[in-house]
Formats: structure tokens, C-alpha cells, sequence
């Protein structure tokens, strides 16, 4: 895998180029089908450089980048929407269990969790956004608990050991 930047398209046709150039040299193809490239605020509606595919977004080592402004917001809605729907199968998941709260526990905190929360080092959330994550994880931990409405969501993070989502994600002023 590799990524090539350019700040025009005939820059981008010209490191393409020179890419197809040397991968010859050294016996490799470039697969233009599996080839994507992105432009930001593209103003000329640029549908393929080179025979490859120009595309809204693309997904790179497992996050999804899209070509506005806003690079990553394909990926946080993603990393909502799967807290969202993995929140729904906790009950399923830890119904069938002898020691609910353990099994509880791992599921989210063990498996859940990094999956959802890998790669959040580069992406930026806005506290709203972390507060619905947050929401979330209460939700969880109130089903493994089976916490009432009332229970102090303090209360139910104490107990299952879980720390603030907030405290999850690297914050740097200068992002």
C-alpha cells in the first residue's frame, strides 16, 4: 500500500506516472481497479486521473477518509452508529452467561471498545460526540448491572470498573 499527495491533478498524473515508471523497473503493476484516489474540494468534478477512479471516500488502514473538510466525519458517524448496534446486542450476548457482570465486562471493555475506539489518536471529536458515546457506555453498563433509571451512572462505572469516555481521547489544542 501506498499513498500519493499532489497538489494538482497534473501533479497527481505525473507521480502517477513516474509510480508506474519504477514499479516496472522492479517488476510490480500498479492495479488500477484496486487504485483510489480522493481530491479535496475538487471544484471540476473529476471523475478518474490515469484510468483510476476518483471517489467521495476512501478507507486506509481501516478508517475512512472523506474528501470534504471534514475527513473524518464518515468515521465517526460509523464509530457511533457500531456503538449503537454492538449497545443493542449486549443483552443477547450476556443473557446466556452464568456470571452476567463478567461476561459483561469483558465484552465491552475487551472487545467492544478497542474496536471502537482504534484509531480515534487522529481523528477529532467534538464533546458532543463523546458525550454520546458516553451515553452509550452508560446504557451498557446499566444493562449489566441491571441498573434502574435512578442508579447514579457513577454508581454503575464504579462497579463495573469503567472510566469516563472523555479520557479515552488524546486532546491537543493545536489540532
Amino acid at each position: 500500500d501506498s499513498i500519493l499527495m499532489a497538489e494538482s491533478v497534473e501533479n497527481a498524473k505525473h507521480n502517477l506516472n513516474i509510480l508506474t515508471e519504477v514499479s516496472k523497473k522492479y517488476g510490480l503493476n500498479l492495479n488500477r481497479e484496486k487504485c483510489k484516489i480522493i481530491i479535496y474540494n475538487d471544484t471540476e468534478n473529476t471523475k478518474e486521473i490515469e484510468g483510476i477512479k476518483v471517489e467521495e471516500n476512501v478507507k486506509y488502514l481501516g478508517v475512512t477518509i472523506d474528501n470534504k473538510k471534514d475527513l473524518f466525519k464518515t468515521q465517526r458517524e460509523m464509530i457511533r452508529k457500531n456503538a449503537e448496534k454492538y449497545a443493542n446486542m449486549t443483552h443477547g450476548i450476556i443473557c446466556r452467561s452464568v456470571n452476567k457482570i463478567l461476561m459483561g465486562k469483558t465484552y465491552w471493555k475487551c472487545v467492544i471498545l478497542p474496536s471502537l475506539l482504534q484509531n480515534i489518536g487522529i481523528i477529532k471529536f467534538n464533546q458532543k460526540e463523546i458525550s454520546d458515546l458516553q451515553t452509550i457506555e452508560n446504557g451498557v453498563n446499566r444493562k449489566i448491572l441491571k441498573g434502574r433509571n435512578n442508579t447514579p451512572i457513577s454508581v454503575l462505572r464504579g462497579e463495573i470498573g469503567s472510566s469516563l469516555m472523555e479520557t479515552r481521547f488524546i486532546s491537543n489544542p493545536n489540532y
